[in-house]
């Protein structure tokens, strides 16, 4: 999501301003310089000043122009903006549809990624399928079984981009489950694949902001449900992209 189609007049709904925090946060330059800042810098200080506006909270919108203002000084505090956004993160989360609740995962947390993860491959009934060009064994061993028995599971990498170690964890599985938990993999030509995200049962997308890998490890990640007109997009240029792409050999 764009956050130029977040902030507007009116009560925000509840899921894109949990949407919209997440990205903010997950966006986060390092303020502690104290020299000029980048342009970039002052954009996303003007996002997320926009933002925390837009949620509504007196308290937070003052908080946030205070620590903004400080950054000017000698007394810059710029924690104080990340606690800001924390809260109304918070907030936000508990006001959010069930859903989209635990969609942002702090950085070192692997238990929220786990569960968070688990949310979305536990809903697939039919299919699951797995975008990652960096694709690693970590998607099998520790993501991969949370998807329902019976459900195929597709996973979809990229040449030269894909770690070693998901061949043969593939193989391992196909030789483990066989056709109790149907497995394929395929992997594209180099530079196909931009995108890192989770279609469940054909008609639902979620978007991963960072690779399986790693997600989460260094830096805050999000999972997030696309909305409609991304979602009708995702779905049949997958669809073309998994067709064209190279069966690998388990």
């Amino acid at each position: 999501m764009s956050w130029k189609d977040e902030v507007r007049s009116g009560p925000p709904d509840p899921a894109v301003l949990y949407a919209q925090l997440s990205q903010i946060i997950e966006e986060m330059p390092d303020l502690s310089s104290t020299d000029s800042f980048p342009p970039e810098t002052h954009r996303w200080l003007g996002r997320a000043a926009a933002i925390v506006d837009n949620a509504g909270d007196i308290r937070d919108r003052v908080e946030l122009t205070t620590a903004i203002s400080s950054l000017r000084t000698t007394y810059r505090d710029p924690e104080a903006i990340r606690i800001v956004l924390y809260r109304c993160l918070a907030k936000a989360e508990l006001r959010a549809p069930a859903g989209v609740r635990g969609s942002f995962i702090p950085v070192g947390n692997p238990f929220d990624t786990f569960a968070a993860l688990e949310k979305v491959l536990s809903t697939g009934t039919e299919d699951v399928l797995i975008v990652d060009a960096y694709m690693d064994s970590k998607t099998l061993t520790e993501h991969a079984p949370s998807v329902p028995e019976k459900a195929s599971v597709r996973l979809l990498a990229e040449q030269s981009k894909n770690k070693p170690s998901l061949i043969p964890a593939a193989a391992n599985w196909v030789k483990q489950f066989g056709l109790k938990r149907p497995l394929e993999l395929r992997i594209t030509s180099p530079g196909i694949l931009h995108d890192r995200l989770i279609i469940v049962d054909h008609n639902t997308t979620w978007l991963l902001s960072q690779s399986l890998n790693a997600f989460a490890k260094k830096s805050p990640a999000t999972i997030t449900r696309a909305p409609a007109e991304i979602n009708s997009e995702k779905i049949p240029a997958y669809k073309l992209i998994w067709a064209a792409a190279q069966p690998a050999v388990l």
